[in-house]
């Protein structure tokens, strides 16, 4: 490892120049949380010596010390060692899980202070959900429902506990399709914690979400239910083409950024994609779900589904997604299709694909133009952000008159 500085001071003119801290730049560099790499360092060179002890030490008295004293090693790093997490990939293992007391810290330290700091006790609180698979647009959904909700709503998103994590960025750097698969552990733990937490203080939540299976939703919301939370679910309608490519899309501004994003993969995508249409079948049944609003990427309100209503958000959801496309929105998609082709050459397979995939929706001219790589150039690359439209008012969750 490299050695770093913690702490230096020096004597001029009889006195010290900063504080004398020595002993306290010691007890904080004993008790330092270990980085993945150490904590894989580690873990080999134990390996290493066992080997060692086991090959080219004779005695059975020195065989025992060594290995006594190896495991001793390892139960004094627990502490502050990550904790093993088994992967697919070689070399089958991460160390990105986070300490109990690191683990801890960030909580209490980081996402409590910067999240957490401004709920608004109610007597009858509020849980809403916007959910959508990743790509579909929550990030602007959420801040159309949060402006209709009361002053002091905590919102809750994986995304901001993720960016927590002291490994995620560069985890982003090296890989980012399977960045928050890394310390998935770890964000889904404060996540469910930040919940408890404005829980225990009545406080109105928004919940941002792309859920993964409906017993994950379940194990979020009927807490809230349970205690007295009307649940309301906003839930976007976006066909499965326009979200994946909006993922690559996000990549590609990060990019043009100068910095790092994250890429969502096809698997992680479509278990969401998946997972959301079973959350809606089993939620528009639950007695315990107050409503559900089916909208647009635009917020437009197609459909608004209460407990003990005829459950249509099913099939709100459904249809949307099937929706062929008009002309306007394919001339975009193929405009989108190409940037993105000329913005991640490496990537080029991925909207091909996706531009494949959305062929029979198109209308019959555009449909013809969506074959993989033949989508016409259509001046310069619309990949950069530009000034962000006005989204229309979320009708549906500010009570007005909707399809039922």
């Amino acid at each position: 490892m490299t050695p770093s500085s913690l702490y230096d001071n020096e004597l001029v003119d009889s006195a010290w120049r900063r504080r004398p801290a020595a002993d306290k730049a010691v007890a904080r560099g004993r008790s330092r949380a270990w980085t993945a790499r150490e904590t894989a360092v580690f873990h080999r060179e134990i390996a290493r010596a066992e080997v060692r002890v086991h090959r080219e030490v004779q005695g059975e008295d020195e065989r025992l010390a060594v290995v006594r004293d190896a495991r001793r090693a390892a139960a004094l790093a627990e502490p502050v060692r990550r904790i093993a997490q088994p992967r697919r990939r070689a070399p089958g293992v991460d160390y990105h899980r986070l300490s109990a007391t690191e683990h801890r810290w960030v909580f209490d330290e980081l996402i409590v202070p910067s999240y957490l700091n401004g709920i608004v006790p109610r007597d009858e609180p509020r849980a809403v959900y916007v959910l959508g698979q990743p790509g579909a647009g929550k990030l602007l959904a959420a801040r159309m429902v949060r402006r209709a909700m009361r002053p002091g709503t905590t919102r809750l998103v994986g995304d901001d506990f993720k960016a927590q994590h002291p490994d995620y960025f560069q985890l982003l750097r090296d890989d980012p399709r399977s960045a928050g698969a890394a310390i998935r552990a770890d964000y889904r733990a404060w996540v469910a914690r930040a919940e408890q937490y404005v829980r225990d203080r009545r406080g109105d939540v928004l919940i941002e979400a792309a859920p993964g299976s409906v017993e994950e939703f379940l194990a979020s919301a009927l807490p809230f239910a349970t205690g007295g939370y009307p649940v309301e679910l906003v839930v976007l309608a976006v066909r499965e083409t326009d979200s994946r490519l909006a993922t690559a899309l996000r990549y590609a501004r990060a990019l043009q950024r100068g910095g790092t994003g994250r890429f969502t993969s096809r698997s992680e995508h479509d278990t969401c994609f998946s997972a959301l249409a079973d959350v809606v079948a089993v939620a528009e049944q639950h007695p315990q779900i107050a409503a559900i609003t089916v909208i647009r990427r635009d917020g437009q309100a197609l459909l608004r589904h209460e407990s003990g209503g005829t459950g249509r958000a099913s099939w709100a959801l459904a249809a949307e997604r099937l929706r062929p496309y008009t002309e306007q929105e394919a001339e975009a998609f193929l405009r989108l299709h190409q940037g993105l082709r000329q913005a991640l050459p490496r990537h080029r397979q991925e909207p091909d694909e996706i531009a494949t995939l959305a062929r029979p929706l198109m209308p019959a001219r555009c449909s013809r133009l969506a074959s993989a790589g033949r989508t016409r150039p259509s001046g310069p690359c619309p990949c950069r952000a530009g000034p962000r439209a006005t989204s229309p008012q979320l009708t549906a969750f500010t009570g007005a008159s909707v399809p039922s």
